[in-house]
């Protein structure tokens, strides 16, 4: 999968952001790919999210070669968690201009 077809499938899906966090971040060699998914719960039904998010996680996995450990949280959860600042969290669109394959 290509990086453009990545971004594709997340744009496709109606999540309002795609975050990337943990080691993946800072190590040569993470063995996992943290990923933040963030929904509007007024427009997304939880199985709606798992369905879109699952989609998702596929993608990067295939793309990265990396195995994902998903979080969603509604909009509402991020902004009383904090989660995106705390976490470090960086949108996956600025996470791959960087990227370095292999």
């Amino acid at each position: 999968m290509t990086k453009e077809s990545l971004l594709r499938t997340i744009t496709e899906k109606p999540v309002e952001q795609v975050y990337v966090f943990g080691s993946w971040l800072s190590s040569e060699r993470p063995n996992d790919l943290d990923v933040l998914i963030t929904y509007d719960s007024l427009y997304c039904s939880p199985a709606e999210v798992i369905e879109y998010s699952d989609e998702i996680a596929e993608a990067i996995e295939q793309f990265s070669g990396l195995p994902v450990d998903l979080v969603r949280l509604s909009l509402v959860e991020a902004t009383e968690t904090d989660f995106v600042r705390l976490e470090g969290c960086v949108a996956i669109e600025t996470a791959l201009s960087d990227y370095r394959a292999g």
